[in-house]
């Protein structure tokens, strides 16, 4: 038996009068015990144990493109596809639509 696994139980019982463990320093946890066992779970697969993490209140997100519309863009992008660098930067973008490709800056909530 390595000296270290005997002499830092018995340094902690000196300096703290017991042999718990001293409070460590950073980012405390951020689930409870209760979780801890709740996720550590055999009995849940993969998919069960993703849709309750998933119910946590938040909105699904669905998608806002008819049919038509993706028609549409499809036949524009056909129209266009042959296009250098060159002509597209000569092509004057006006349009202020905001997108954003990671999710959206703000989140719904909703109770259930």
């Amino acid at each position: 038996m390595l000296q270290i696994n005997i002499r830092q139980p018995v340094q902690r019982h000196t300096e703290t009068g017991a042999n718990s463990e001293r409070k460590r320093s950073g980012r405390p946890k951020a689930t409870t015990e209760p979780k801890d066992k709740f996720l550590c779970d055999t009995q849940l697969t993969g998919q069960q144990l993703q849709a309750q993490l998933n119910s946590g209140g938040s909105k699904q997100v669905s998608a806002l493109l008819r049919c038509q519309n993706k028609t549409k863009r499809l036949c524009w992008a056909m129209k266009h596809h042959h296009w250098t660098t060159e002509v597209w930067k000569k092509v004057l973008r006006t349009d202020e639509s905001k997108f954003e490709i990671f999710g959206s800056s703000r989140r719904i909530f909703v109770c259930r």
